[in-house]
């Protein structure tokens, strides 16, 4: 029988403490670092079976390394506040979205009073699931690591939630292994059906049509980014189904349409902004980037560039701009 138990909160006031007790789990991780000087705190909770792990974690801010894994990833924030890095990409994630690690060496930087979820799936015992689920045979990496909206991961959540519940009703104490299996499918099933099913599905078709796809549709957003236009508009323009097209722009950007398409306005908005020769109000640049929201566009450019584009508009003009322009 594989080992599967329910594990107590572990409360670490030391970085080494802490490290000790999660490579009794996941020999992976090489260091771990408090994130500010200030006292040290996390507070973990997880179920582990053979081949999935599900934690949550509750932190004062911690760094953590990890090294290549025979794990990928899915971590979902209850709130923004983390911080991750692999190779030279970096991904922050806002409130509301979910970061996917496929398995190659990365680190997490967490906020203070970070709280969320990791869910840790072998690879292997994940391909199979998808192999089996796609006739037909399948890479070991689905995907490139990433972000994504954390509603598409919302089949993820509801399972985390019914752990949740019955771990509240002591259900989990002791399993069998028919159980263990029953909750890896669970868990599973809910990431095929998720984005990363959809990428699974499509996986090694990518080929030249589909990169050409993606390329009329980045060419197609980048053109008409100022304009509204619905997902059909999208398809149309690239020549493409448009779930086959979201699939390989993920894989080729590490971002869904939408979320390219919304950084090609915040980077038009910024240009305007910086540019000390600009007339429009914060207001007028906003709007004619394509944003209809104002609200909305200060959130996701604080999040992008870490101040709001009232400082930078100041910064640009050498002078004090009033907060009336934007709010």
């Amino acid at each position: 029988m594989a080992l599967v138990s329910l594990r107590p909160e572990v409360v670490a006031s030391d970085p080494d403490q802490l490290l000790a007790r999660f490579r009794s789990n996941w020999p992976e991780i090489r260091r771990i670092s408090a994130a500010r000087n200030s006292a040290f705190a996390a507070r973990t909770g997880r179920i582990r079976t053979r081949s999935l792990a599900v934690i949550e974690v509750k932190t004062s801010g911690y760094c953590i390394g990890i090294d290549a894994s025979a794990y990928m990833v899915v971590t979902i924030p209850s709130a923004a506040g983390l911080v991750v890095a692999s190779g030279r990409r970096e991904w922050r994630t806002a409130g509301g979205a979910a970061h996917y690690a496929d398995g190659r060496p990365f680190q997490m930087a967490f906020a203070d009073n970070f709280r969320g979820y990791h869910v840790c799936v072998e690879k292997r015992a994940f391909r199979e699931t998808a192999e089996s689920w796609c006739g037909e045979p399948l890479p070991t990496t689905i995907r490139e690591s990433s972000l994504f909206d954390a509603a598409e991961m919302n089949t993820l959540s509801v399972e985390i939630e019914a752990l949740e519940r019955e771990a509240a009703e002591g259900t989990l104490a002791e399993l069998t292994p028919k159980r263990e299996r029953d909750i890896e499918a669970r868990f599973h099933a809910a990431l095929l059906s998720s984005p990363l099913g959809e990428l699974a599905q499509t996986v090694g078709a990518t080929g030249q049509a589909a990169a050409a796809a993606v390329a009329r549709a980045r060419d197609f957003i980048r053109a008409e980014y100022a304009e509204p236009f619905s997902a059909r508009d999208l398809a149309r323009a690239a020549g493409s189904n448009l779930r086959n097209l979201q699939a390989a722009f993920r894989r080729t950007h590490g971002a869904s349409p939408w979320q390219y398409l919304t950084m090609c306005r915040l980077e038009a908005a910024r240009r305007r902004l910086r540019s000390p020769a600009e007339p429009a109000t914060v207001t007028q640049i906003a709007t004619d980037a394509g944003f209809t929201h104002l609200g909305e566009f200060g959130r996701l450019y604080r999040e992008r560039f870490g101040e709001r584009p009232t400082e930078t508009r100041r910064r640009a003009l050498g002078k004090y701009a009033s907060d009336s322009q934007f709010r």
